[in-house]
């Protein structure tokens, strides 16, 4: 996983992301200032920034833009401050495992260890595959880095095992574990 402090991120309305919270009068007085919180920008005609807690309760009420250390230019709402995009309130998920989402964002309750079964479901039923991973996240929040379903795999034998290791260029961090399967004596 590969951290976005420092680097001038993009996020849109609805994106959730893990950021280091500016120093603004009211994130002192929130006592958030320079923690590192999910945070949600809200979906409205002007969006403000929704500090989340453990629960994905919220954590007092929306702050402006600004006030959580977000910018807009040309381009959209960005911020050197992100950490991670694509994170989620899931206290189910596991590390190093690939989830499916359906076409309406919600998760399909179990994990795969195999890149490959979970790219089937999601072909099947028009979803999409992420790469969880709890590592760097508060307790209950993974970070859910998508994956293209036409990410390469390579395969690699090592005595009765097969390892799959994943080639995505568009992904946040391009090559990674795709799983191990047993094989069968024979």
């Amino acid at each position: 996983m590969v951290s976005l402090l420092h680097k001038k991120t993009y996020a849109k309305p609805g994106d959730t992301v893990l950021m280091r919270i500016g120093y603004s009068e009211v994130a002192v007085h929130m006592r958030v200032a320079d923690k590192l919180m999910p945070v949600r920008i809200t979906e409205s005609d002007y969006p403000m920034a929704q500090i989340l807690g453990d629960y994905e309760n919220k954590f007092g009420g929306a702050i402006t833009l600004g006030e959580a250390g977000f910018y807009t230019d040309s381009q959209g709402i960005y911020s050197d401050s992100i950490v991670l995009m694509h994170v989620r309130w899931a206290p189910t998920a596991s590390s190093g495992r690939f989830y499916v989402l359906s076409p309406d964002g919600t998760r399909v309750p179990s994990g795969y260890r195999l890149f490959e079964e979970a790219r089937d479901t999601a072909r099947r039923i028009g979803g999409e595959v992420r790469l969880c991973d709890t590592r760097s996240t508060p307790p209950c929040w993974a970070h859910f880095m998508p994956v293209s379903l036409d990410a390469e795999v390579t395969y690699t034998r090592d005595g009765k095992a097969q390892d799959a290791h994943v080639h995505d260029p568009a992904a946040s961090t391009p090559y990674f574990f795709g799983g191990r399967r047993q094989l069968q004596e024979g």
